[in-house]
């Protein structure tokens, strides 16, 4: 699902191949000496050394605070990082959502209750109204 997002990202761009390249090498690395090394981290306060241990230990975890990281101090163009072509793709598709989202939580059977809707707001207006 995480790579899923990589389609709107410029993968021409030196900078993301490190960032993709770094995170998943990292993500795997320490999660896999984590697992290997499991009293490594000693902070003093048992809680804490098992909150990190946890956490370190997950690939998703550390690739995904790194990626945040790199992205956001690494310099890159909008185009770059794909927000262009996601705004792009969303605001096409936006106008359809919309509808399936109406049409979703709409009744699915006429109601013929305008005068009801007046006082009582809560219920959906039904597409249905006026046939």
């Amino acid at each position: 699902m995480g790579l899923s997002v990589l389609r709107f990202v410029d993968m021409k761009s030196q900078r993301n191949i490190f960032i993709i390249g770094f995170t998943l090498f990292m993500g795997l690395t320490v999660a896999n000496w984590m697992k290997q090394n499991p009293g490594a981290i000693q902070t003093g306060v048992k809680e804490l050394d098992e909150i990190f241990s946890v956490l370190l230990s997950s690939a998703m975890f550390v690739g995904g605070i790194l990626r945040m990281l790199l992205d956001n101090t690494l310099p890159g163009t909008d185009a770059e990082r794909g927000i262009k072509a996601w705004v792009r793709e969303n605001n096409q598709s936006n106008a359809s959502v919309l509808q399936q989202e109406k049409d979703f939580y709409d009744l699915p059977f006429p109601t013929n209750c305008g005068r009801l809707l007046k006082w009582l707001p809560i219920l959906p207006k039904s597409r249905h109204e006026g046939i």
